[in-house]
């Protein structure tokens, strides 16, 4: 409509119409001096046209274009673009249109009104079944172009927006609710406003990364705020919980009270687990003896790798006087801590004792030359190259030459990718290799690359001499009775338009990807067929949230990602699974004339970044091989809190809330948004393509359970099986 009939009979244009002559008339406004010279022009007196002697033509174009869009009667004329107005004229123009075509029954509508119609007169039976997610959607000239790229523009952002996301629904919402359950006041407007400066980041041009820097920066400060508030919401409801732990069953005497110390595990999320996680604590001066050791409710010690310590005096906070410290010894270190159960709060006991010679042995050995890093569940060759070797010991599987770097030259832009030589890669080089670390718990290894690139676009094109140049060191960890291998990947980019991926050739015996996505895994050919005749050339980079996987039935592999967006099967014979770190572009649009604006560089993700991601060897499909269950555990990191002594009611181990069986993917847990009393919202979605009956069981005790839909509307009540706990089939 917008281009058929808005455009021509409201302004007498053209859909290809994108210069203005001056002699057309208006009143045209820009700033004439160097502050705001940039600016766009604006008219701010618009030509009073219309052209009614262009309906019929129009109509009847329209009309034609369209004959073969729709099975119902029912056919949808859009008006507008993506920054446009309402136009008063308009209502005048539909009256036009039926007094020219009194047989056309043309409504000034809804999009929620067309879509009942729709679904009112739709024949079902008859309609084609689309399956899949038509990432190349443009079938002809009057349809739209997906420009998927977006999903690797400002790789940045969407590191920052993930972060925002965890923060606020992993841990400041349902442990906000938890401790409202126990007694807690919140009725705040903290989440809302952490859930708010999100959303206002979620603009499609804005999370896409496509837009000026000054919209990006202030992402990035909106950003920050949803974390502080998030963290200032989890803080205080951590807080209330934990003076609310049991903790009756460490045994204690009156004198010794006052000296006691705990760590308290907060999983927060809904899968048990048993892992080494990293700890700082601080001992008191007044009784610390150079070293401690941590033991759970039934006395049993817990292993640890002690990594340092230092002393400190550390401020403490109290309302009710003024400022003061703690004169402490700060003990940073590996704990492997028992069984935590799905959104618990577990207690465990700090000891100070003296030091203890450890006699454990280490993860990483040095093999014929080559470093190797084995826990008994994976063994780990570092290559003289980088690479790794990996050995899956369930599967019985290797993986050879992982995690090589590669940068391809950028000619695209936000929207589009296009590749220009040269392609450097690190495989076949011989960077340096250190291990950092080498302990019983966990052993790191730090493989440092230096690439050396053409410095931009420019000298691409031109083939100068390369000035530019990529550090990468990347830090390879390996824990005790770990299933996965963790990366975390430091960059300093000096180098402009070109895109660095991680490899993974997993040489696998797949014929699809499986990457989760929003309450799914979506399920990917990785067939590439002949799309000559398509208007728009299907992307072979797609998207994924928390992991991507490729399986073969028997055995797979999973890269699981901390905030990363983009991930592509190559084409090649190894099934190589190809990870976008970032992807660097000069920015220039063409809103109607071409906009340079090149001299931004926040598209060219320049300087120092950081980038986490994790590969996971399985055994069967991502279902089967707990794909879920590791990302879930790799993204929601264990919470450690010290404290003292507390005598409340709350179990030092019982979970706060459970969903069973694990293949049920907790989503939120909310306040309803009617504002009832003591009236919380539970969501949970199954990624499966099977039916799965389950249970929930909370610490609360239950009233009332009803099913409602996403906008909270009552479906049906749900049954309680017992006074804590309801059965769901999803």
């Amino acid at each position: 409509f917008y281009f058929y009939l808005y455009r021509p009979v409201i302004h007498n244009e053209g859909f290809g119409d994108v210069e203005y002559k001056w002699s057309n008339g208006g009143v045209p406004f820009h700033f004439a001096d160097q502050q705001q010279r940039d600016e766009d022009y604006f008219i701010i007196r618009p030509l009073d046209g219309y052209h009614p002697g262009r309906i019929e033509k129009q109509v009847k174009a329209i009309i034609q274009d369209q004959a073969d869009d729709f099975t119902t009667p029912h056919v949808i004329w859009m008006e507008g673009h993506d920054s446009s107005g309402p136009n008063a004229k308009t209502p005048q123009l539909l009256r036009d249109i039926r007094a020219k075509f009194p047989d056309l029954n043309v409504v000034h509508s809804t999009l929620s009104d067309y879509a009942a119609s729709l679904l009112a007169d739709a024949d079902r039976d008859a309609l084609k079944l689309v399956t899949g997610e038509r990432r190349s959607a443009q079938y002809d000239r009057r349809s739209g172009n997906l420009y998927g790229y977006t999903t690797s523009a400002r790789m940045f952002l969407k590191q920052r927006n993930f972060e925002a996301e965890r923060w606020v629904q992993w841990y400041a919402e349902p442990f906000c609710m938890f401790s409202g359950l126990a007694g807690r006041d919140i009725n705040d407007r903290y989440l809302d406003m952490a859930w708010e400066l999100l959303l206002q980041n979620s603009a499609h041009d804005s999370i896409g990364g496509c837009s000026l820097d000054e919209i990006h920066d202030d992402m990035m400060h909106r950003y920050k705020q949803s974390i502080e508030i998030s963290k200032g919401v989890f803080d205080a409801s951590v807080k209330h919980l934990v003076r609310n732990i049991d903790m009756s069953a460490f045994s204690s005497t009156p004198e010794s009270a006052n000296k006691e110390l705990f760590l308290v595990a907060v999983n927060a999320n809904n899968h048990t687990r048993e892992e080494v996680v990293e700890a700082v604590i601080d001992i008191p001066k007044e009784f610390d003896a150079g070293g401690f050791e941590v033991v759970d409710k039934d006395g049993n010690v817990m292993p640890v790798q002690l990594r340092h310590h230092h002393p400190v005096q550390p401020v403490l906070e109290q309302m009710i006087d003024r400022p003061m410290y703690f004169d402490m010894h700060r003990y940073t270190a590996y704990v492997q801590l028992g069984t935590l159960r799905p959104f618990s709060l577990t207690a465990f006991k700090v000891h100070p004792i003296a030091p203890r010679e450890e006699r454990n042995a280490s993860l990483i050995s040095t093999k014929r030359g080559f470093t190797v890093m084995d826990n008994g569940i994976l063994s780990v060759r570092v290559n003289h190259d980088g690479t790794l070797n990996i050995s899956h010991e369930a599967s019985g599987t290797e993986y050879l030459n992982l995690a090589s770097f590669h940068s391809e030259g950028e000619a695209g832009h936000a929207w589009v990718h296009e590749a220009v030589k040269p392609f450097v890669s690190t495989a076949g080089t011989k960077p340096v290799i250190t291990v950092t670390e080498n302990g019983h718990l966990s052993a790191t290894v730090r493989i440092d690359h230096r690439m050396t690139l053409p410095a931009d676009l420019k000298e691409r094109k031109t083939g100068k001499k390369q000035t530019g140049s990529v550090t990468i060191s990347c830090f390879v960890t390996l824990r005790k009775d770990a299933e996965r291998l963790d990366f975390s990947i430091r960059v300093h980019n000096a180098a402009e338009s070109h895109r660095l991926r991680i490899h993974f050739p997993t040489g696998l015996e797949a014929t699809h990807s499986c990457g989760e996505g929003q309450f799914d895994v979506v399920r990917r050919s990785l067939e590439r067929p002949n799309t000559k005749q398509w208007i728009e050339q299907p992307m072979y980079d797609f998207p994924m949230h928390h992991f991507v996987d490729l399986s073969d039935g028997d055995k797979g592999a999973a890269v699981l990602v901390n905030g990363l967006k983009e991930y592509e099967v190559l084409p090649d014979r190894k099934r190589t699974l190809a990870v976008t770190l970032f992807r660097a572009f000069e920015y220039i649009i063409a809103p109607s004339s071409r906009q340079d604006y090149t001299f931004q560089k926040g598209a060219q993700c320049l300087g120092d970044q950081t980038f986490e991601l994790s590969f996971y060897p399985h055994r069967h499909d991502w279902n089967k091989g707990n794909v879920y269950h590791e990302a879930l555990n790799y993204n929601v990191p264990v919470r450690l809190v010290q404290t003292g002594r507390t005598n409340g009611t709350l179990p030092g181990t019982k979970s706060l809330l459970r969903i069973d069986p694990p293949q049920l993917v907790f989503s939120a847990f909310k306040k309803d948004e009617a504002g009832e009393e003591d009236c919380y919202i539970l969501r949970l979605y199954n990624p499966t393509d099977e039916t799965i009956s389950g249970e929930v069981t909370t610490h609360a005790i239950l009233r009332h359970v009803s099913l409602v839909t996403l906008e909270e509307k009552h479906l049906q009540d749900i049954p309680l099986q017992y006074k804590d706990s309801f059965e769901i089939t999803v």
